[in-house]
């Protein structure tokens, strides 16, 4: 089972138990079968429908193994309202492991644009922590998103049910969706997440990337002995070399290139901090790291 069986399950209890969908209610029971120890949803009509635990669940750690039949569209809710959604989505253009949660205050909490990740036709593993308003999402053992939720912007559901969605719609009939295996763990409210042994960071540097660094004072303090830079080489580890970066903190005070009254107008701050990024050529993906 990949990333998932290389954990120890200490402390997982399967929602599943193979056989049967005991500890289950669909609001459509025909969209639903259990097959092969396996759950699947489907459907060949475009009316889609969901199945939901009848336990509710607070702070938790789910996992799962899930494949699909394409076209589809699906998701596996938890607290009733939050969805690992499971599709391929166009505007905004995502792929499965986004989170969806529709005007809080977007449709996507974050989404997924690296289509790579997930196994087409094959057997996917896939992990939710969320524990209070932190909810964090991985799928074959790469960090999807972590993201603390602002109840000031998001409505927040503390608790709920887990469940799987059959979306609806003529464009998704013939569409399965299937899972072999749901598992949870209770989370203490304190209790960080780990990092599953074979989680796959993608690097923050490269050898040869050319890093721009925007702010104000703290930055032009650190262009004097070089600490960021130091502390970037460290991060990036010992396989990666000649980096080179551009303190752009004289230039303008912030990345808008708002530059201080001696250098005259914001536009002027803006104009002069075009140009030289215009010289300077840096890739799109050394535009990361700024104050």
């Amino acid at each position: 089972m990949g990333a998932q069986a290389d954990q120890p399950a200490v402390g997982f209890k399967p929602l599943f138990n193979g056989k049967d969908l005991t500890g289950w209610k669909a609001d459509d029971s025909t969209r639903f079968k259990v097959e092969n120890g396996q759950i699947i949803g489907f459907q060949n009509d475009g009316k889609g429908a969901n199945l939901f635990t009848e336990e509710r669940f607070e702070n938790f750690e789910l996992r799962f193994s899930y494949k699909i039949k394409w076209p589809a569209n699906s998701g596996i809710w938890f607290r009733d309202h939050y969805q690992f959604d499971l599709l391929k989505y166009k505007a905004p253009k995502t792929f499965s492991g986004a989170f969806y949660y529709p005007k809080c205050p977007d449709t996507f909490v974050w989404t997924n644009p690296d289509e790579g990740l997930e196994k087409q036709n094959d057997w996917n593993d896939a992990r939710i922590y969320a524990n209070g308003n932190r909810i964090i999402f991985w799928l074959n053992g790469h960090l999807l998103g972590d993201q603390t939720l602002d109840p000031e912007t998001s409505r927040i559901f503390p608790e709920g049910r887990i469940g799987l969605q059959v979306h609806g719609g003529n464009g998704f009939k013939g569409m399965e969706i299937a899972l072999r295996s749901i598992e949870i763990r209770p989370l203490q409210p304190d209790e960080q997440p780990v990092l599953p042994a074979t989680t796959k960071l993608d690097p923050v540097f490269q050898s040869g990337d050319r890093v721009a660094l925007l702010g104000g004072g703290l930055i032009e303090r650190a262009r004097l002995n070089g600490h960021i830079e130091s502390a970037l080489h460290l991060a990036a580890g010992p396989g990666v070399h000649n980096l080179r970066f551009r303190n752009l903190g004289w230039s303008g005070d912030s990345g808008y290139g708002d530059a201080r009254c001696y250098f005259g107008k914001p536009e002027a701050g803006r104009e002069r901090l075009r140009r030289i990024i215009g010289e300077w050529k840096p890739p799109a993906q050394a535009s990361r790291i700024s104050s």
